[in-house]
């Protein structure tokens, strides 16, 4: 009787800490198609490796007008920093390139970068071919250990609730 009542609320913790598990590694894995047979098994490849070129083709569209906008409006000092480091590597333009005429040179490819959209188009297939280069085995250990804490606590969480759930039915049980 009271026994068989408690194995409900672990069987709750137990189905809601699987299933979330289940679902994070789904992200992932597999990484290829399976097939049974010959019909694609639904959700593989994983999220992640099935939507490896539209997560790339977001991210790089994302960071280009990041890269851009910044540019345009943010770090300046930084940029114009980094722009003479760059002049400043050739002892021609270090010699025969002038402060003033450094911050024109400067500003002008700047405006040029952030109303030009073919720039933009070239900055953004730069970083797109960049980020399709980088392989997927790596992008998952790189989310895996940003997100070691976290991903430990939605497992927990499906305990959790689950157990409740649990509780919640073997009252229910009991009325």
């Amino acid at each position: 009787g009271v026994i068989m009542n408690w194995i409900t609320p672990f069987a709750g913790m137990f189905i809601g800490w699987i299933t979330n598990v289940i679902a994070l590694e789904m992200l992932f894995l597999p990484k290829a198609p399976m097939y049974l047979l010959g019909f694609r098994l639904p959700f593989t490849p994983g999220l992640v490796p099935q939507n490896k070129t539209k997560i790339v083709k977001t991210a790089s569209k994302n960071i280009s007008s990041i890269v851009i906008d910044s540019l345009a409006n943010g770090s300046k000092e930084k940029a114009f920093s980094l722009f003479n480091k760059i002049l400043d590597k050739y002892w021609v333009t270090s010699i025969f390139v002038p402060e003033f005429k450094r911050q024109d040179i400067y500003d002008k490819m700047v405006t040029s970068v952030a109303q030009d959209k073919d720039t933009q188009k070239v900055i953004h297939s730069i970083l797109q071919d960049q980020m399709e280069e980088y392989d997927a085995n790596h992008f998952e250990d790189t989310v895996r250990k940003l997100a070691k804490e976290s991903l430990r606590g939605i497992k927990v969480l499906g305990g959790i609730v689950g157990g409740l759930v649990g509780i919640l039915t073997m009252y229910i049980g009991a009325l």
